[in-house]
């Protein structure tokens, strides 16, 4: 997102806000609307939080009996961009899941932010398997699904 162009002042400070656009109709009639389509990094909001997937990733792994760690992003079906819940898969041993997702929650502050008005909207689940790329076997990071009705 920029302010390069026509009617735009110049602005004083730049920030890197790392959404996609796209041209759209604006129901006021301006002719310079736009649309919020995605994330151009791994970052997405949940409840108002910005959850970042490789950084969720990377903590949930560095604690203690986790081997692998998967993220499973629910998004509204009627608005893909909207997440309204994550589940944290991970694999391992003697990593109990409510142990996992209280030391997550002391080291993300978003989440536990979320935790104290949304709790249903993060999971951690402890599983045998998580889903892996066919042809390079290494683990997928996120998978996007919509979330039931």
């Amino acid at each position: 997102l920029t302010r390069i162009g026509e009617g735009w002042p110049a602005p004083a400070v730049r920030f890197r806000l790392g959404d996609q656009l796209r041209a759209a109709d604006c129901p006021c009639g301006n002719d310079a609307g736009f649309e919020v389509v995605g994330r151009a990094d791994d970052r997405f909001k949940l409840h108002g939080a910005i959850v970042g997937i490789g950084d969720l990733l990377s903590r949930t792994t560095q604690i203690n009996g986790v081997a692998d760690a998967q993220l499973l992003v629910y998004r509204d079906p009627d608005t893909p961009s909207a997440v309204v819940s994550i589940c944290l898969r991970y694999t391992g041993i003697n990593a109990d899941a409510a142990a996992v997702r209280t030391n997550l929650m002391r080291q993300v502050e978003d989440l536990d932010i979320v935790n104290r008005h949304t709790p249903e909207a993060f999971q951690v689940e402890h599983v045998s398997e998580v889903e892996r790329n066919p042809r390079t076997n290494k683990v997928i990071p996120a998978v996007w699904v919509d979330a039931p009705r």
